[in-house]
């Protein structure tokens, strides 16, 4: 699996430490083979992960934070799909709607 947003899957992208490290998919769901297929994957501390098993177990408490952390990689997967691939409608043809 590649992502375009780093070379390195063993450390979270977002804090830059290792440990146990999932991969996530940035658009999930009916979308999860187009994240794979665009290299929208990324490798994020089982804590980060917005939708793993920990965080399914923690949301009451760190919903508000897991949110934000997948919004922030949805917008930046849109703005990278704009960049390289197509325009805004396209994005939304593609993915269901816009984050940006």
């Amino acid at each position: 699996m590649r992502s375009v947003f780093t070379d390195d899957l063993s450390v979270s992208f977002l804090t830059h430490r290792g440990g146990r490290i999932e991969v996530h998919h940035i658009f999930g769901g009916y979308n999860r083979d187009r994240s794979t297929r665009y290299g929208y994957v990324v490798p994020l501390l089982y804590t980060e992960h917005p939708n793993g098993s920990w965080a399914r177990a923690n949301w009451v408490r760190e919903g508000d934070r897991l949110s934000e952390i997948d919004m922030r990689l949805k917008q930046m997967a849109q703005a990278h799909y704009e960049e390289h691939h197509g325009s805004r409608e396209d994005f939304i043809h593609e993915f269901g709607r816009s984050y940006l």
